[in-house]
């Protein structure tokens, strides 16, 4: 593996992980229904004193699906495998990549096909249906954090992040809304405890895929290692990098 020098002058290994998982087993059903439990079993592939964030992203294609993950180090996968995975076969045996290489090209003006699955937000006093716990806040005078649920309003969250030079995360998708290369590809609202009998949990998101330019080498680097937006535990942030294709871009 090819060490990476961190920002810090030490070095670092990155690491980006697919595990293939077998979607008929109930194992895997119980990981797939519930983030928080794909979240607990992720975070068991390094130590909990470990530097750096875990992210992770589960891809689904027809019958396959996959689990991502970028671990800051090199991680162990075999309780994945075992409860989840094809443990034994070859073809289901998880893939590693180095990320320093990916890391060290990340140059001004560069640009990469994305793929990347959000948690859409923003805040306000007038909630259309308030839980308990909002309710506290907003009997307290605060806002409330809620989900976009429609397309537009998170394409338009998007966009509102990465359209010019100026942008969130060290990248952009084009210089106004007619020309951006980006089209959301998934959406889900998921439901879900953290324990049994515990409060119902919901998380609007959406996954966005097109072609993006650096705008900012730095910035764009931290975002990659940090993750992009909110509910990252829950599977959001990981943003995942190809080299761009005519099929990626967006058509006017």
């Amino acid at each position: 593996m090819i060490p990476l020098r961190s920002w810090d002058g030490e070095e670092e290994m990155v690491f980006l992980c697919s595990v293939p998982l077998n979607p008929l087993r109930r194992g895997t059903q119980s990981l797939l229904q519930n983030p928080h439990r794909m979240h607990a079993a992720v975070e068991g592939v390094l130590p909990p004193n470990r530097s750096g964030r875990l992210l992770w992203r589960v891809e689904r294609s027809g019958p396959n699906c996959e689990l991502l993950v970028m671990s800051p180090d090199l991680p162990t996968l075999d309780h994945i495998v075992e409860q989840a995975g094809w443990p034994g076969n070859d073809l289901g045996a998880p893939r590693l990549a180095d990320m320093a290489p990916v890391l060290g090209q990340i140059a001004l003006g560069r640009q990469y096909g994305f793929r990347v699955t959000l948690n859409p937000t923003s805040t306000t006093r007038t909630p259309d249906r308030a839980t308990g716990g909002q309710q506290r806040k907003l009997a307290a005078a605060k806002s409330v954090r809620v989900g976009h649920r429609t397309l537009a309003h998170q394409l338009d969250w998007f966009l509102g992040r990465t359209l010019g030079d100026d942008t969130t995360w060290g990248f952009s998708v084009g210089s106004s809304p007619a020309d951006a290369n980006v089209y959301i590809d998934r959406r889900e609202h998921l439901q879900f405890t953290k324990s049994r009998g515990g409060p119902l949990l919901s998380l609007d998101v959406a996954t966005f895929q097109g072609v993006l330019t650096v705008t900012d080498a730095e910035l764009f680097r931290g975002s990659l290692l940090q993750g992009l937006g909110r509910a990252k535990a829950y599977g959001c942030g990981l943003l995942t990098l190809a080299p761009p294709r005519m099929s990626d871009v967006v058509e006017g």
